[in-house]
């Protein structure tokens, strides 16, 4: 189970200590070590995630560990009493034992079950993140990405991370695998995380291992957004509806074992706490029970909720000397709550950051009254002088928009985050100190370690825009110091572990692979926000390791995503070229050569080709399909535009990597896929034939046969088709070509048996199928080279079907009322032949472990797909 990951020029890159026996995260009071071995019955499990839950609920005892190579956790210093022991890891239902520590070590074993999963993830690891947050335990974060599995959790300070249990893998103790676990919600109380999906929350008292649900308020629109808190047993968790609406809720949740199941109480109209639909919230840790903050134009309420009389009207604090003067977008209640003011039976904690969509404040508690900023002094990046007219914290200096921001009080309180700047009140001149923050993004929001002082533990996660998490571990010039790609984030608190911490988050948005001529060979795309990197691996899927970019070949190496790539012969014997296409507004092809038919290595680099930018392409097309002629130096290139229908096919001669390649136009139509049959090997009906998926408009798309692609491209539109189509595949032993298609009525697939010259749609019967009607969407799919008669298909929702004939029969490989990818649409489906580089703006790999079994790329990641699908489906072919 154990798989290796590198980056960069890293040979073997160890993330995690806790994976490679250094201890797990323990809390005090000690009494033994309990050591914890993880196994499916014959042999012992590497990366599974461990949890210790007192039974007594005591807040100082919980633990939270992944098992190393070997299996094994350890636990050191562990109190005196009884405890529940989880074990979690993907492809795998949730296994559990008791343990009692009674001033002696103590070792369990849990046994777990595989849960048959179709579909198994890969270790290309990035993601598209929304929101980071801390747990109550020391190390422990969780992080939510677009893609599914998207809740992810770290033990060791974001060194590797493991998603939660999903249903996919346990229905009873898993979270929903069919949406994405968005808003998650962390009670600052060890273990307890929740997330909204599917119009339920769901939340779990032990670090997402097992799962618990109940139902948001009827009509709960899809912005809402959860808030929890927890002092003592008064756990409150608030559900507001967003900024068009005065509509909130609560529920008290359960805080010991076998509780009555939480339910939400409607907050509407005179008592919600709201007065404007406009107003913002935030809740925090108070002394003795949780604090809400409610800010409006002019002014900013404090209110103690103790669970009992939630009502405006009670126990209301007004923070005065603070006025908004306007309508705030953001405010956060923070900081320490021994010094705050009180409110209620207790304290509220002492900082207040707000945000009125102009200018930025903090106003700190001080005898009676709070202390607000009104003057700022902005901040230089590389040596913190005063930067000159700059008057107040204007939306571009931060990255703030208006609208959504994010913010963040430090646990020290004092300071924080807005967007993606560190600001602090001057005590002494009562100003905002504001000093932008490098490679962080400015929509993620910031999360501080459960330990954070800001000295011994400066820890902290925030999201990067392209990669994934990127982690600080120590301050520089006055500011969290972020380090950028590819320095690798290292376990623990000290001030050299900081950098991208992605290790374990299998999320990656995948555009696009191309094979090498060498079994196992392959280059990867992620998108520019759902991963920001290419990838190569050369053992077959088992590791990965970056491809940089470079503008010029003696240049900085650089990594972004992209949409396309293709690996193929150059016209010299022996050469090769690797070609991608990114979605960027400067040069948007890059290329590496190659003399001889060779794996990548650590110091290959692609180098963006000079010219070709917007005119090259149009402005605001960009390329999104690439395949290569082999036996010569060039390759068809597919355009589209993200604002319009336009795009272009290009035949694109390349020279060296200094020179703007030539181009000639193929097609004036938006080009979204490309394969190619070589002369060599294929039927004659499409030997040295191309084909291009157009997708002008659901009634005008098309599929184009071109001739002679290698010289001068000859091409004609295949008649019996005219719709969007996504996807286009040939089987080139055989000259049968399928095409995948948005249609209304009917299914998306569509065959030629003619070389691609006329098309007929097919009929799928899909009994066994939850929803038949996403058949009539076919957003990718593959055809085997090895054997023709293979043909796998998949929808924009994640039903995945295959079949062995030819389309006579079909199997389910995975149905998506059962498992998910996502929000965005899924990426290719790639068999595993010894030589292919098909194309497209959605490709994926191969495994070396399981280098004969199929591949799934979608927005979720990299997927193997295991023979041992059920639910054969019968699919008469309709002849048009």
């Amino acid at each position: 189970m154990r798989r290796k990951f590198r980056l960069a020029a890293l040979t073997v890159l160890v993330f995690v200590a806790a994976l490679f026996g250094m201890p797990a995260l323990r809390t005090a009071r000690a009494a033994g070590d309990v050591t914890v071995t993880v196994s499916d019955g014959s042999v012992n499990i590497g990366e599974a995630f461990v949890t210790m839950v007192p039974d007594d609920g005591n807040s100082a005892d919980y633990h939270a560990g992944v098992t190393g190579t070997n299996g094994e956790v350890t636990f050191t210093a562990v109190a005196d009493k009884a405890y529940t022991v989880r074990a979690s890891l993907r492809g795998y239902a949730v296994g559990s034992t008791a343990v009692t520590v009674s001033g002696a070590n103590v070792s369990a074993t849990i046994t777990l079950v595989a849960s048959g999963a179709v579909l198994e993830l890969l270790p290309a690891y990035g993601g598209q993140v929304g929101t980071v947050v801390a747990d109550g335990v020391s190390g422990v974060f969780y992080a939510n990405t677009t893609g599914l599995p998207s809740l992810y959790r770290t033990s060791d300070y974001g060194a590797s991370w493991v998603p939660v249990t999903l249903d996919v893998d346990d229905a009873d103790e898993g979270a929903t695998s069919t949406a994405v676990l968005s808003s998650p919600a962390t009670s600052g109380f060890p273990g307890e995380i929740a997330a909204t999906a599917g119009g339920r929350v769901y939340w779990s008292r032990d670090f997402g291992t097992t799962w618990d649900q109940f139902n948001l308020p009827p009509g709960s629109p899809p912005q809402g957004s959860i808030q929890w808190a927890r002092v003592g047993s008064t756990s409150i968790l608030i559900y507001v509806a967003g900024t068009t609406s005065r509509d909130m809720a609560w529920a008290a949740m359960p805080v010991t074992t076998g509780a009555p199941a939480p339910s939400f109480t409607a907050l509407t109209g005179a008592s919600s706490f709201k007065t404007n639909n406009a107003d913002r919230l935030s809740l925090a840790r108070g002394s003795d029970a949780p604090i809400l903050a409610v800010g409006t134009s002019s002014q900013i309420r404090l209110y103690e909720l103790n669970g009992t009389d939630m009502t405006p009207a009670t126990a209301a604090g007004h923070a005065t000397g603070i006025n908004p003067g306007g309508a705030l977008s953001l405010l956060r209640l923070g900081g320490p709550s021994a010094s705050g003011p009180t409110v209620g039976g207790g304290t509220a904690p002492d900082t207040l950051l707000y945000y009125d969509g102009t200018d930025g404040r903090i106003a700190e508690y001080s005898g009676g009254s709070w202390n607000a900023t009104t003057t700022y002094s902005f901040r230089n990046g590389g040596d913190d002088n005063v930067a000159g007219g700059v008057a107040n914290l204007a939306g571009a200096n931060c990255g703030l928009n208006g609208a959504g921001e994010v913010g963040s009080v430090a646990p020290t309180g004092g300071a924080g985050t807005l967007a993606s700047c560190w600001v602090e009140r001057d005590a002494g001149t009562g100003e905002l100190i504001v000093r932008p923050v490098q490679n962080i993004n400015n929509n993620t929001g910031y999360a501080y370690d459960a330990g954070y002082d800001g000295a011994t533990n400066a820890v902290a996660l925030s999201g990067d825009g392209s990669k994934g998490v990127v982690k600080a571990a120590t301050f520089s010039v006055s500011r969290p110091a972020f380090r950028s790609w590819p320095t690798i984030a290292g376990a623990g608190t000290g001030a050299t572990t900081g950098g991208a911490a992605v290790a374990g988050i299998q999320s990656p948005v995948v555009r696009d692979t191309a094979f090498g001529t060498t079994s196992g060979d392959m280059v990867v795309t992620f998108s520019f926000s759902g991963g920001g990197r290419v990838v190569y691996s050369d053992d077959g899927g088992t590791t990965f390791t970056d491809l940089p970019q470079r503008m010029t070949p003696g240049g900085a190496d650089e990594q972004k995503g992209a949409n396309a790539v293709d690996w193929w012969a150059g016209a010299t014997s022996g050469s090769y070229w690797v070609l991608i296409g990114r979605p960027d507004d400067g040069v948007r092809l890059g290329a590496l050569t190659q003399a001889s038919d060779a794996a990548l290595t650590s110091t290959d680099r692609l180098v963006m080709l000079p010219g070709t930018g917007g005119t090259f392409f149009g402005a605001s097309e960009y390329p999104i399909a690439i395949r290569g002629i082999d036996g010569t130096d060039r390759a068809l290139v597919g355009s589209s535009s993200q604002v319009s229908n336009a795009g272009q096919l290009l035949l694109v001669t390349l020279s060296n990597l200094t020179t703007t390649p030539t181009k000639s136009i193929v097609l004036n139509h938006s080009t979204t896929a490309i394969d190619y049959c070589p002369t060599t090997g294929s039927a004659a009906s499409v030997a040295n034939v191309a084909f291009a998926a157009e997708n002008t408009s659901s009634s005008a798309g098309q599929v184009w046969r071109i001739t002679t692609p290698d010289a001068t491209p000859s091409p004609s539109a295949a008649t019996g088709i005219s719709v969007y189509v996504n996807e286009v595949r040939a089987g080139c032993t055989d000259g049968v070509v399928y095409a995948g298609t948005n249609v209304i009525g009917g299914t998306g697939l569509w065959r030629s048996t003619d070389g691609g010259a006329t098309f007929t749609q097919m009929t799928i019967a899909a009994s066994g199928l939850a929803n038949s009607a996403n058949l009539q969407r076919i957003e990718t799919l593959a055809v085997d080279p090895a054997d023709n008669d293979r043909v796998m298909i998949a929808t924009p929702e994640g039903d995945v079907l295959e079949t062995s004939d030819g389309g006579s029969s079909w199997t389910v490989v995975n149905d998506s009322a059962d498992r998910g990818f996502g929000a965005e649409r899924p990426g290719d489906l790639e068999y595993a032949p010894a030589r292919a580089t098909r194309s497209g703006m959605r490709s994926t790999s191969r495994t070396g472990v399981a280098a004969s079994e199929p591949l799934f790329g979608s927005a979720s990641g990299l997927f193997t797909v295991a023979a041992t699908a059920t639910t054969t489906i019968y699919v008469p072919i309709v002849r048009r």
